[in-house]
């Protein structure tokens, strides 16, 4: 019975021990270690430059133009301009590039103004008055006076004053030209009626010169250098021999504002609207200092001058004109010059006008600086 209960007893123990013994753990195979990442080079982008912009060519700027007339001919107040262009080439200092608009009537002058075709003008004072005055460019303006001296009576020896051509033929150019308007004045102040007591008859200068030499009349009023062209060709072709007639063509308005046995015949004229653009007015006085230098240079280089001068009319006005005579006339001394602003020269300038053209002219007809 003994026996019985501890076998029992051991196999209760038994069980109790196998109950309480650690469980088996099936441990699940292990996962391979993750292979090790390959590292792939990455290059970083090149940097980019912007490319220069295509250039753009820009559009070459207009050259400023200045238009200026002036007589198609050897006038003494346009040698000088002539000299100018062959020198400069018609572009002055600042690049304003001079064109030239060559005049051969007078009676062009009013109508290339109204229109506007010019910005300038080299001109008989008393004739640009007359414009101004009755051809409704009322916004003309005179900046200068350029010429003191220049036109004569040629006729021959014996001839000293208006009364001993009184009832005689007497050649001028156009009547409204600075020559002729002087003469006029000259006659009058003498006491003469120009109409009544002279034979007077209006040419062109080469038919002026023609007739002297051949003697189909007895004086003549001529602008140099005709004065010496015909003097010269009366003596080679053996005609009769003509001299400058003494007769004082500038003592019509003797004043203080300029020297004796001269007076103002000359001068630069221009529109009020060229004075008020300041690219072009700076340009007008550009040609006033370049005006004075090729005066300076012509009275000191008749020779070569003369050469550029009719290098400029063969040019410009199909001129065949030679050079002697035109040397021979700068080195006569009968050419006087003298670029004075206005403004220097009042009131006594507006009395000369006023003398020249039996009118008045207001004061706009002055430039003002």
């Amino acid at each position: 019975m003994k026996n019985r209960y501890i076998i029992t007893l051991l196999l209760a123990l038994s069980i109790v021990l196998s109950a309480c013994a650690a469980p088996t753990v099936t441990q699940a195979p292990a996962e391979p270690a993750p292979a090790e990442a390959e590292l792939t080079e990455v290059s970083a982008p090149e940097p980019t430059v912007p490319s220069a912009p295509e250039p753009t060519e820009e559009p070459l700027a207009e050259p400023v133009i200045l238009r200026l007339g002036a007589k198609c001919g050897p006038s003494p107040h346009a040698m000088p301009f002539l000299v100018l262009m062959a020198q400069t080439g018609g572009t002055l200092p600042s690049g304003t590039q001079i064109e030239f608009v060559p005049i051969t009537e007078p009676s062009q002058m009013a109508a290339l103004l109204n229109s506007g075709e010019v910005d300038a003008m080299l001109g008989f004072i008393a004739q640009t008055a007359n414009i101004y005055k009755k051809g409704g460019v009322d916004n003309l303006r005179l900046l200068d006076i350029l010429l003191w001296k220049g036109f004569y009576v040629v006729a021959p020896e014996g001839v000293k004053s208006w009364e001993d051509l009184q009832g005689k033929k007497i050649l001028m150019p156009d009547p409204q030209s600075g020559p002729s308007q002087l003469v006029i004045t000259s006659m009058r102040q003498a006491g003469f009626d120009p109409e009544i007591d002279f034979t007077v008859e209006n040419l062109p200068a080469s038919q002026i010169v023609q007739m002297m030499i051949s003697g189909k009349a007895d004086a003549a009023v001529f602008s140099e250098p005709f004065a010496t062209i015909t003097m010269s060709k009366a003596k080679k072709e053996g005609g009769t021999p003509l001299k400058i007639a003494p007769i004082d063509l500038y003592s019509v308005y003797q004043a203080d504002a300029w020297d004796a046995g001269q007076a103002p015949i000359n001068g630069l004229l221009t529109l009020q609207e060229v004075l008020d653009d300041p690219v072009l007015s700076t340009s007008l006085f550009e040609i006033e200092t370049l005006y004075i230098e090729a005066v300076e240079f012509m009275l000191s280089n008749p020779d070569e001058a003369s050469q550029l001068i009719v290098g400029q009319l063969g040019e410009f006005c199909d001129s065949k004109m030679e050079a002697k005579p035109i040397s021979k006339a700068i080195q006569s001394g009968r050419m006087v010059y003298g670029v004075t602003p206005v403004e220097e020269l009042l009131p006594d300038l507006d009395a000369y006008i006023e003398e020249i053209i039996q009118n008045e002219i207001d004061d706009a007809f002055y430039a003002k600086r």
